[in-house]
């Protein structure tokens, strides 16, 4: 037996939410198709005493290079939009250095 409210079935109020819930899924936009470089970038940080922030510095070490590079420019710049990205570090005397690999993607 379905709940009674202010002499309205719930099971309606259901209903409809649930057939405009089917009908909204499928009209869906598709996303817009990503374009990446055929190339990928490469940018090395500069020595930090703490991982994260050399890690973080490659990236925007990546974003930079990328962003003034010809043929790419700032469109191509996010690291996030970045296609295969890969920080790697390594710890020399005592500091971090860190290189930012990716294709960029826009």
């Amino acid at each position: 037996m379905q709940r009674q409210r202010y002499g309205r079935s719930t099971g309606s109020f259901m209903d409809v939410c649930g057939l405009a819930l089917a009908l909204s899924i499928g009209t869906v936009m598709p996303a817009a198709a990503v374009t990446c470089s055929k190339t990928s970038v490469v940018a090395i940080s500069k020595p930090g005493y703490f991982r994260f922030a050399a890690a973080k510095q490659a990236q925007s070490a990546w974003s930079t290079k990328v962003a003034l590079m010809q043929g790419l420019g700032p469109a191509y710049s996010r690291w996030a939009m970045a296609r295969d990205s890969k920080v790697t570090c390594r710890e020399i005397a005592r500091r971090y250095r860190c290189v930012a690999v990716a294709d960029p993607c826009r």
